[in-house]
């Protein structure tokens, strides 16, 4: 993609999308000239000062929203800017869906927050 890049010379925001097969990463769709869904956690770290690493994914929002703070909070994984990592709602929407991001330091702290999060939702 690096080559693409520097052959196209895109200016503004847009993304690539990629899908994984035979582990490799094979690109499937180039999003040029417009804002695209990665953009409010890209947008999210810059506004926090954050590596941007994260991980955002879909569930099932199978409890309302105080009580994924619940479970956030138990676990000790809800967002916080001292650590610069943890667990944001991005959307939720009670029984129906849920939209959560998973912000750290390093890949290692993102991924470890997900199992702890994979209890709860069997997406992860």
């Amino acid at each position: 993609s690096q080559k693409l890049l520097n052959k196209i010379n895109p200016q503004g925001m847009g993304g690539f999308d990629f899908i994984i097969v035979n582990d490799e990463p094979v690109l499937i769709d180039i999003n040029l000239g417009r804002i695209t869904g990665v953009h409010p956690f890209w947008s999210f770290c810059f506004k926090h000062n954050l590596p941007q690493i994260f991980h955002g994914f879909p569930v099932h929002a199978s409890c309302s929203l105080e009580g994924l703070f619940e479970v956030l909070k138990k676990e000790e994984i809800i967002f916080s800017i001292d650590s610069k990592s943890g667990v944001v709602p991005f959307g939720w929407i009670p029984d129906e869906f849920g939209f959560v991001a998973i912000f750290g330091p390093h890949l290692q702290e993102v991924q470890a927050i997900a199992d702890r999060l994979h209890i709860y939702f069997d997406c992860l």
